[in-house]
């Protein structure tokens, strides 16, 4: 359960959207821009690496920048880099369309004190089957020589690359069952919260308005760099 706790641990601290939200916006991408293969996992990875930094204790600087542009995206050459720069821009344009349309009224019902985790989860709940068959896990089997360039440990990089492997290779609720399993609260949300998340998140991801947040968060992450 080590690995479920760094999980946990990660994202009680993020603010912005979760891993396979991320990667689900730079496959789009992928595919629009015609990037395949080698190039692909490095834009992919990429575009969920500055989460590293809530993961590690490493004392290095942040990986997230504020108001990053469409055209530093579309400048940086470096597909690695240019993956780390639209996981911010993801993130900037989420807390934006979450306050535009007061998203996390929907599910503060549920969970009063963790709105933003919960709807992380969810928001990836609706993704899950429809990202199945795109194999995201086998991208964190191994760690990328630009990820050393960056200078984390190896031991942080395995970690790491573990962790998200973990994450991406089961449902948002069955991750917070796991948890609730094992009787112990973590991060302030006790197990009988999560045990009540894990029957929740399948609910709210079938809410029209949740779904149409997810589908305008996905144009609009996509739209901004394709017009």
């Amino acid at each position: 359960m080590r690995i479920l706790f760094f999980l946990l641990l990660l994202f009680g601290n993020l603010s912005g959207a979760a891993p396979l939200t991320h990667l689900h916006l730079s496959d789009l991408l992928c595919e629009k821009w015609g990037i395949e293969g080698a190039e692909r996992e490095l834009f992919l990875k990429g575009s969920v690496f500055p989460d590293i930094c809530y993961f590690t204790e490493s004392e290095m600087k942040k990986l997230h920048f504020s108001d990053i542009t469409t055209e530093q995206i579309l400048n940086e050459e470096d597909l690695f880099k240019k993956g780390m720069l639209y996981h911010s821009f993801v993130d900037e344009e989420r807390e934006r369309i979450l306050q535009e349309l007061d998203i996390c009224s929907l599910v503060t019902p549920v969970s009063p004190d963790f709105p933003d985790l919960l709807l992380q989860a969810v928001e990836d709940e609706i993704l899950y089957d429809r990202c199945a068959s795109c194999l995201y896990p086998l991208l964190f089997i191994f760690t990328l020589d630009q990820e050393r360039e960056v200078g984390f440990s190896d031991i942080e990089l395995e970690e790491w690359n573990k962790a998200v492997f973990f994450y991406l290779s089961m449902r948002p609720s069955t991750l917070m069952r796991l948890q609730a399993v094992t009787g112990k609260s973590l991060m302030g949300v006790s197990a009988e919260e999560l045990r009540v998340w894990s029957r929740e998140i399948p609910r709210l991801a079938k809410r029209p308005k949740v779904r149409e947040y997810v589908e305008f968060l996905t144009t609009t992450c996509q739209a901004a760099l394709l017009d």
